[in-house]
């Protein structure tokens, strides 16, 4: 009985992990075609730099060649370096201030016009106590933190578009978690088969779980040629499962409304991720290969 259910979670863990993943690069490609890094990134600085509009700090930092040749004409960059953020902002205030903050830096930033930003810059240059280099790690410091909470926000919101695309793979495969756990805990030859795809692809394919759950520095066009890529490699995979998925004749004829609580069922559970997954798919097989404790042997009765 433990085998059993051991092995059953072993296959549907592996199924969510495979969708997860797919999940990821469908809505990385989303992501990049909607370009909502650059747009998540650019209401960060916004923000952090205190002013929008026309002529404002913010518009001519956009505007500064060393930010808009980042991306192409009339994009913005998706990751914007922290030497790149200090550089700009040192160049910017040189161009404002009365006074060269390299050579006296309290004083230049005394001399810019009186708002929300030139507050924070001033609070910045007397935690670094004036000192030029150390008021330039604070900058780096403080644009790290804003894309900190940056990613945090781009992570929220994207699970709308997580959540979504999960649901609908889940109707494009019938993916029923309902169906799909009867037929694991009924199916002994269904079970081996998926520990066995399972554990075969975690020793391949950790590589792809480690890069889907974290940000890389790629250009867009890479970004959705690379989840292209994957994705049709992970059709590939889901193709090959032994199990009751798809839409053949037989899955037509009982549809039901319960197939749909059991497509809500998967949605949910493939939006959680595949780097959750991932990790307890791991964890599920080690358990398996640790097996149960033996049982003791009897005391030999005493003669």
């Amino acid at each position: 009985m433990g085998g059993t259910v051991i092995d059953t979670v072993i296959g549907m863990v592996f199924v969510y992990l495979l969708l997860s993943l797919l999940c990821s690069a469908a809505q990385e490609l989303i992501s990049g075609l909607l370009r909502l890094r650059s747009r998540t990134l650019r209401k960060g600085l916004q923000i952090l730099l205190h002013e929008d509009g026309p002529g404002d700090f913010s518009a001519r930092f956009f505007a500064h060649p060393l930010i808009d040749r980042l991306a192409p004409k009339d994009r913005f960059p998706s990751y914007l370096p922290a030497e790149q953020f200090s550089a700009t902002v040192m160049d910017l205030i040189r161009s404002d201030a009365s006074v060269n903050p390299f050579d006296k830096l309290p004083a230049a930033i005394d001399s810019l016009p009186e708002s929300d930003l030139q507050r924070s810059l001033s609070a910045l240059a007397y935690k670094a106590r004036g000192n030029v280099d150390d008021f330039i790690g604070e900058l780096e410091r403080w644009f790290d933190n804003t894309t900190d909470r940056v990613s945090g926000w781009y992570k929220r919101s994207t699970q709308f578009y997580m959540l979504l695309v999960a649901l609908a793979l889940s109707a494009a495969f019938n993916i029923d978690s309902i169906r799909l756990a009867d037929s694991l805990w009924h199916d002994q030859a269904q079970r081996e088969a998926m520990v066995s795809m399972a554990d075969q692809f975690l020793q391949q394919n950790g590589t792809i779980v480690a890069e889907s759950s974290q940000d890389s520095p790629t250009t867009a066009v890479e970004q959705i040629s690379n989840r292209r890529q994957q994705a049709i490699g992970l059709l590939n995979e889901i193709d090959k499962l032994p199990l009751p998925i798809g839409w053949n004749a037989q899955a037509r004829e009982s549809f039901c409304p319960l197939v749909i609580l059991g497509w809500l069922i998967s949605a949910c559970f493939i939006s959680l991720g595949a780097p959750f997954w991932f990790n307890t798919l791991s964890k599920v097989l080690s358990l398996r290969a640790s097996g149960g404790r033996p049982a003791k042997k009897p005391l030999p009765a005493n003669e």
